[in-house]
């Protein structure tokens, strides 16, 4: 994996640690940090696929 991902992985972790640690949903957690939730809802779902075995779209 490039650094870059590696990089962006890493601070996507931290975002959602942070909005676990929130206890708000994920639109009202978006909203106070200013994303997209369908942003937030892709990256999640890229950080926990297992590496080697990547999603694969049709």
């Amino acid at each position: 994996m490039p650094v870059r991902d590696l990089q962006l992985e890493k601070e996507w972790r931290a975002r959602f640690e942070d909005y676990k640690k929130s206890g708000l949903s994920v639109n009202a957690w978006c909203k106070e940090v200013g994303l997209k939730s369908t942003t937030f809802s892709y990256w999640i779902k890229r950080i926990s696929t297992p590496e080697g075995n990547p999603s694969t779209k049709t």
